[in-house]
């Protein structure tokens, strides 16, 4: 989805010295007056954050947001990122991908100290200087990632349909994935990916949401009725609908503990599911958040009994003392594999093993 501005504001000073609009149809805060608002803020957030000895002394003389990087405002979220010397916001609709933009934010601040470190390490306030800057900002920003197991649907359709005369239009129907879309097209493959991509970005069409492997969903109680519903053993369940049945098996799996990835073995081998439909089933349901919240989960491990730690040895077994230390229910897997260098999949995998000797706290408000 397309971002609606860009600000950057120069850390030093507060003042703003880069402004981007990418849509051009609605009404923004003035650029002055925005980097007033973000100064005020900084101001507030260090009065209060002021008595903590590790803030250094000459920080206080720059915009300060410590690991405030998200701010709510109704329909809109203010996403900020530091640079060395610029503080980025980009403000997005609340239903963007957050991780995405994050991620791009972070390039384009890293794109403009690099581009400008001259000029920004010792600015005099000119900012018609970064006016060529505005064309890379759109190249960055209509670059973007989709996948075959999304499903994409029309917001302006007739729009499409006017302009373009492709044959895999007509298969774009919020149900058929772009695999299945490719799979039935004779259009090239390629250059269905690259008008799905540019057509999101200009907000024609929308694709449900990108899975990420070490993601854990915790169901809600909609996708309980749904399952109840919808089960095969159920004599009302609509047995000749074959994607449904396939769609219960997997959904049938997300318990709040599981991993994306550890959804797809089980189901694979469990109920031979190929990844692709796993992926596109939980892709659909998670664009519909009524059904499945992202969480985060934060293991608690108070002792290991000692009959357990024989089972392991080597490398396994130093990672489970130092699991012992770290599994406080307060830090995410996420951070414990930071601090350990240990990826996802191999913690979550040890800590299984623990069984009982592992509880989760989870955090049900991600904000990246």
């Amino acid at each position: 989805m397309k971002p609606y501005t860009l600000y950057f504001i120069e850390k030093k000073t507060g003042r703003y010295c880069f402004y981007h609009e990418f849509r051009k149809d609605l009404e923004f805060p003035n650029p002055n007056l925005f980097s007033s608002f973000i100064t005020a803020l900084s101001m507030f957030m260090r009065t209060m954050l002021e008595s903590q000895k590790e803030q250094k002394a000459e920080e206080k003389s720059e915009l300060f947001f410590g690991s405030f990087r998200l701010i709510p405002l109704e329909k809109i979220y203010l996403m900020l990122e530091d640079g060395e010397y610029i503080t980025g916001i980009l403000m997005i609709n609340v239903k963007d991908d957050l991780r995405e933009k994050r991620e791009k934010l972070k390039d384009i601040i890293a794109i403009f100290e690099n581009s400008y470190h001259k000029e920004i390490s010792d600015w005099t306030g000119e900012i018609t200087i970064f006016d060529n800057f505005h064309k890379i900002v759109d190249i960055e920003f209509r670059k973007s990632m989709i996948y075959s197991y999304q499903i994409p649907s029309f917001l302006e359709k007739q729009e499409i349909e006017n302009k373009y005369d492709f044959d895999f239009i007509k298969y774009i129907d919020g149900k058929n994935s772009i695999q299945d879309i490719v799979n039935m097209s004779e259009e090239n493959t390629h250059e269905i990916f690259r008008l799905l991509r540019f057509w999101k970005y200009d907000m024609k069409i929308e694709l449900s949401s990108k899975i990420e492997k070490n993601t854990v969903f915790e169901p809600s109680k909609e996708l309980f009725y749904l399952l109840r519903s919808r089960n095969p053993e159920n004599p009302d369940f609509e047995s000749g609908i074959y994607s449904t049945n396939i769609e219960f098996k997997v959904l049938s799996k997300i318990d709040g503990l599981r991993s994306v990835d550890e959804i797809i073995n089980k189901t694979r081998n469990d109920d031979n599911i190929d990844e692709q439909k796993i992926l596109e089933t939980i892709s659909k349901y998670a664009s519909k958040q009524k059904y499945m919240k992202k969480i985060e989960l934060c293991p608690l491990i108070i002792k290991i009994n000692e009959k357990v730690k024989n089972k392991f040895s080597g490398i396994q077994l130093a990672l489970i003392y130092t699991l012992e230390n770290l599994c406080d229910g307060e830090k995410t897997i996420e951070e414990i594999m930071e601090k350990t260098g240990v990826d996802f999949k191999e913690i979550k995998t040890i800590l299984n093993k623990l069984g009982d000797d592992v509880s989760y706290r989870k955090k049900r408000e991600i904000i990246y």
